[in-house]
């Protein structure tokens, strides 16, 4: 208003104005008068009321599909705004103050962080929820959701270390890294429960061998052939999973076969039940104990 060229065509008044249909009819002549020469005033009315005022300005940053910037520009404008809103008095309406710029694909880009970070955390509760009922054993979900965390964790770590970003197709890969990896670890575990002798570790361990070890490793291989196999494709989708296929596969059968049976070595259930109310601690399992009942 006050770099508008006449003040008279909009009552000649002081601000604040009072009464209200005074301000509504002044600001009604100024956005006629601003529309009549091609510009759009900011003023926004409803039933012809005064409801809001935009206002547009120029930035001196460089739009950019790049995170970091685009968060420090975002940021920058919300630590200015913010106090404002946090400080304006009760009624004016500044409270509902809100600022808008090219920002949808920055804000796809924050939900997707946020939103595979939630879809893994809702991933590892369900399946611990799972193993619980299914093993009616603490000790040995504990065991079972520690080697599917270690795979994850791994796996996260070789994907940033080979330089890939949190896209889209990244968050996909992040929400289904659990599902694949629990795969391995849950059939060793169910083999481990249905052993016939349930007072021996060695016992148990041997049976989850006999019973599951040529059905995982055969299932590690068809799928790291199908990720072989994707790997060689030029389009960028088909290329990252075939790669994820294959580290989840690797890591997957690593880590269940070696490490989860290292959790049951010395913390597996050995009770009739392998319940929760009767665990007990059984016998100590040696790596030549290990290997005499294997083979």
């Amino acid at each position: 208003l006050l770099v508008f060229p006449n003040r008279s065509e909009c009552c000649d008044l002081n601000f604040p104005v009072t009464p209200a249909s005074t301000f509504t009819s002044c600001m009604s002549q100024l956005a006629d008068t601003y529309s009549s020469e091609g510009f759009h005033s900011g003023f926004h009315f409803r039933n012809g009321a005064f409801i809001a005022l935009s206002i547009r300005i120029k930035s001196n940053f460089a739009y950019t599909d790049a995170f970091d910037p685009m968060d420090e520009f975002y940021q920058s404008i919300k630590s200015f705004v913010d106090p404002y809103i946090d400080n304006a008095p009760s009624g004016s309406g500044i409270a509902t103050l809100a600022f808008s710029s090219e920002f949808e694909y920055y804000d796809l880009q924050v939900n997707i962080v946020e939103s595979a970070y939630s879809s893994a955390a809702v991933s590892f509760g369900v399946a611990i929820v799972v193993l619980l009922l299914m093993t009616r054993s603490v000790r040995l979900s504990v065991s079972a959701i520690v080697t599917i965390m270690a795979i994850v964790f791994v796996l996260g770590g070789i994907f940033v270390s080979a330089g890939w970003d949190l896209n889209i197709l990244e968050s996909i890969i992040v929400s289904i890294a659990v599902g694949l990896a629990v795969d391995f670890t849950v059939h060793f575990t169910h083999a481990y429960l249905l052993c016939p002798d349930k007072t021996s570790r060695p016992a148990r361990i041997t049976y989850m061998y006999q019973t599951m070890g040529v059905s995982v490793s055969t299932g590690a291989l068809t799928t790291f052939i199908s990720g072989m196999a994707l790997s060689f494709a030029e389009t960028l989708f088909y290329y990252q999973f075939g790669i994820f296929l294959i580290t989840t596969m690797t890591f997957s059968f690593i880590f269940s076969t070696f490490l989860l049976p290292s959790f049951l070595c010395r913390f597996g259930p050995v009770s009739q039940s392998g319940g929760v109310t009767d665990e007990r601690n059984g016998d100590e399992l040696t790596a030549k104990e290990l290997s005499e009942n294997t083979l």
